[in-house]
């Protein structure tokens, strides 16, 4: 008996045929430009339909309050609830987006072969150096917590002794002293932003493994990448591993807290040699893309951004007088 209920694998199975048609339409195009801007925007715009409201995305830079500026990004997370505008082109909606402001980013590819990696790669680098302690980035002046504490002095016979700990009913009441203590709040620090690949091909001398071999060379390595027409390489941790047999399994994320074979991969990866990936090669296009929107709403719902004075950015990217 068929259901009437509605289904993600139905829902994305739509949404993989959008992408095929740009990808598509767009190889009409005669420069490079009128390839790939397309194929950006498709996925720019999928997320924009697709993305809760507290998320945003463009294309353009991340800068911070040291004067430096990444390479080009194809699509760059961020907050627009307090995100300033710094808009270069309107036409193509690039902008300078403050680190700060920043979750993650992602590089879009045609068709990923070792030389359109290895851009990726240096890409991600180049936002990846930006992270640096930056008191600015956190409250200040500082915020406290107050709170009410009970003291009573205790005398000692041995003052080389420690002393001891005493139960209330041993000290009478009148004894007690009462005061207030202020204590700083803690502070979240800012989780690093993000890095994922987005490509819609495979070239025909690359694989999957090819690219995972190639990823232990690196220091600075993207937390995904998604190829459409192969799968996808999703960097290994427990959390990620919940997820990923969640969705093979349609189960919630709950049902995996203490799975002996998540456990077990965990301690496989402890050794230096080992994974730092998971690799997967689904069916279809469509299953590739449910993935990949779903590890993409955990790392989002993962990224913790600081607040700090949106007019220091203004103040140390005036021009400089030579």
């Amino acid at each position: 008996m068929t259901s009437n209920h509605p289904n993600f694998d139905d829902l994305f199975e739509a949404v993989s045929k959008e992408f095929e048609t740009a990808f598509i339409r767009s190889a009409q195009g005669i420069r490079p430009d009128e390839k790939g801007g397309p194929r950006e925007e498709q996925l720019r715009q999928f997320l924009r339909d697709w993305l809760p409201q507290q998320y945003d995305v463009t294309n353009g830079y991340v800068i911070n309050r040291r004067r430096e500026i990444s390479r080009q990004c194809d699509v760059i997370f961020y907050n627009p609830l307090v995100c300033p505008k710094f808009i270069l082109d309107k036409a193509t909606d690039r902008r300078l987006v403050p680190l700060a402001d920043t979750y993650g980013t992602i590089e879009v590819k045609s068709t990923l072969d070792v030389k359109e990696l290895e851009d990726a790669l240096e890409k991600i680098e180049s936002v990846d150096k930006l992270l640096f302690f930056d008191k600015s980035m956190y409250a200040f002046p500082a915020e406290y917590d107050e709170y009410e504490v009970q003291a009573v002095e205790i005398e000692k016979d041995d003052p080389y002794s420690f002393p001891s700990r005493h139960k209330q009913s041993y000290i009478p009441n009148d004894q007690w002293q009462t005061f207030k203590v202020k204590m700083e709040k803690e502070k979240p620090k800012r989780t690093s932003p993000f890095s994922m690949i987005f490509a819609y091909k495979l070239a025909a001398n690359l694989t999957l493994e090819k690219i995972e071999e190639s990823l232990k060379k690196r220091k600075h390595v993207p937390n995904a990448i998604i190829v459409l027409d192969t799968g996808f390489l999703m960097r290994f941790s427990q959390e990620a591993m919940k997820r990923y047999k969640s969705l093979k399994d349609g189960k919630p994320i709950d049902e995996y807290y203490f799975d002996s074979e998540i456990l077990l991969a965990y301690i496989e990866r402890s050794d230096p040699s080992a994974s730092k990936y998971i690799v997967e090669q689904p069916t279809s296009q469509r299953e590739t893309l449910l993935f990949f929107y779903s590890f993409l709403l955990d790392l989002l719902n993962d990224q913790q951004l600081p607040s700090y004075v949106h007019t220091d950015l203004v103040a140390v990217w005036r021009k400089k007088d030579s």
